[in-house]
């Protein structure tokens, strides 16, 4: 019996069909978004994640909430809290800022991405916040420096394949676009007005 084409990974919890179309959107986008503007977009997003994070106050923010699962989101983090969602970006955006300067110097790192790595320690903690702001911080940093992002150099992503450093930025920004849609499905769920 044929295998269908877009069949639903449980490992990844996201069905194949998905992956493939946020990745090519994700490409096209890199293709023309600048590194600047890229930053400027992490950072805003970043600056909405943390707002919801404190409006929705120190019980509603650690209580693990069960939401549908959106677009771009594994089916493991729909029993997140707002917490343990910004505890995960900051561990991702720590480990691409690592990819990306390995790309930038024309070195392609080992290994490979195992997605439940990036799952949160615990229910989270308000210092994840702080890991976060300095995550993006350290993200903008290296944007305002001197570096290229010409690079050919790429490292493989397990959805979207193979990217270059400008790629791996570009990424950080949906990530955490798609997961500021996530925070906020928590805290209506949660019915935090």
């Amino acid at each position: 019996m044929p295998i269908p084409i877009f069949k639903r990974d449980k490992v990844l919890g996201v069905p194949a069909y998905e992956r493939f179309w946020l990745g090519g959107c994700l490409k096209f986008a890199a293709s023309f978004a600048s590194p600047t503007r890229t930053i400027q977009a992490i950072e805003s997003i970043s600056r909405k994640l943390i707002a919801v994070a404190e409006h929705a106050g120190a019980e509603d923010a650690f209580h693990p909430t069960k939401v549908p699962r959106l677009i771009g989101i594994d089916q493991r983090s729909c029993s997140w809290s707002v917490v343990m969602v910004i505890e995960h970006l900051a561990i991702f955006n720590t480990d691409v800022l690592k990819i990306i300067r390995s790309l930038q110097q024309e070195v392609e790192p080992r290994g490979a991405i195992e997605m439940a790595d990036y799952d949160p320690g615990s229910q989270g903690t308000w210092e994840a916040v702080e890991d976060f702001r300095k995550s993006v911080s350290e993200l903008s940093w290296m944007i305002s420096g001197d570096i290229s992002f010409d690079s050919n150099a790429m490292f493989m992503h397990p959805w979207y394949g193979r990217m270059t450093a400008h790629q791996w930025l570009c990424c950080v920004a949906v990530h955490q676009y798609v997961h500021l849609r996530h925070v906020r499905k928590i805290v209506a769920v949660l019915g935090v007005t």
